[in-house]
């Protein structure tokens, strides 16, 4: 399936009909487009130029803030690793890696060396 750039692929854990997707397509609006396009450029220049922090612009976009008590305001990222393997939950960043927070409340250490993409699934 092709998925062209604006939407987003996700897991459908809602579908009520008899014959149940697996994925939903949801076209992401501009404004929350334009975040995750910058955070993915920063992104890549982290990766690829060993900077060690986002710059200010995308800082927030990663960062908790621990005065907000809404889960609804709390962005949720999907780290994939060189090896393949793929996270997704919400992450702190520290010099060396991301600390990610999955569903189940798991701590996972992601040094930023071994992650190859890095996206804003749900704000």
């Amino acid at each position: 399936m092709d998925v062209l750039t604006g939407y987003s692929v996700l897991k459908n854990e809602t579908s009520q009909s008899a014959a149940p997707q697996e994925i939903e397509i949801v076209k992401t609006n501009s404004d929350e487009f334009t975040k995750y396009q910058a955070l993915s450029e920063d992104s890549q220049k982290i990766l690829n130029e060993n900077f060690i922090h986002h710059n200010e612009s995308t800082n927030p976009l990663i960062t908790s803030d621990a005065s907000e008590n809404s889960h609804a305001s709390v962005p949720i990222y999907r780290i994939t690793l060189k090896n393949k393997k793929v996270y997704s939950g919400t992450i702190e960043e520290t010099d060396r890696f991301y600390l990610l927070v999955d569903k189940e409340g798991n701590r996972i250490e992601i040094e930023k060396e071994n992650i190859i993409e890095l996206e804003l699934v749900h704000p």
